[in-house]
């Protein structure tokens, strides 16, 4: 059982955290291609960089990395 993580709508069985993630409207999906497609055409960095979103991504990975070995989990590759 999880006890370090409190997430809203989060079931565990089997010493796995299972959480749904909530869907995105189309009218989402299109706003982000739409900036996306701007800032090429534009030669600027969007709103959201891939940079940003990698660093998401490693803290993301990183916690779940802590809280399923109970250990600090260090981020590396220039991302922190």
């Amino acid at each position: 059982m999880f006890t370090s993580v409190f997430v809203p709508g989060a079931r565990e069985a089997e010493g796995r955290l299972s959480v749904d993630l909530l869907p995105l409207d189309v009218e989402d999906r299109t706003a982000a291609l739409r900036e996306f497609g701007a800032a090429i055409r534009e030669k600027r960095d969007p709103v959201t960089s891939g940079r940003d979103n990698l660093k998401t991504l490693a803290t993301v990975l990183a916690t779940r990395a802590s809280v399923e070995s109970g250990a600090t989990v260090q981020i590396g590759g220039g991302l922190a």
